[in-house]
């Protein structure tokens, strides 16, 4: 990655390849449960936080998903590393 905080700061013209993960468990057929882990690039002279979130998935139907998930993106009010703040995000997804 060249992001500084996801592309918001812009992009930086050194590389980071940073840590990332994800799992989910389906407890049942239309229910997936998750935690997102993304280790946050550092560059020389910036370092973005690191990105967590736990989340639950509903597969209402075979076109909607709707998504609750708890997220924090690092600290805002930081003057040596960068993120975004955490809190609740709710996300629908409809295919067609």
């Amino acid at each position: 990655s060249r992001a500084q905080v996801n592309g918001i700061l812009g992009f930086n013209k050194n590389y980071s390849e940073p840590f990332f993960g994800n799992i989910d468990v389906l407890p049942l057929e239309n229910l997936a449960v998750g935690f997102e882990y993304k280790q946050g690039p550092h560059f020389s002279t910036f370092k973005n936080d690191d990105y967590w979130n736990i989340h639950v998935g509903w597969f209402a139907t075979s076109n909607l998903t709707l998504i609750a998930a708890y997220a924090d993106a690092g600290n805002r009010h930081s003057t040596t590393h960068a993120g975004l703040g955490g809190g609740p995000v709710i996300s629908a997804q409809y295919s067609f």
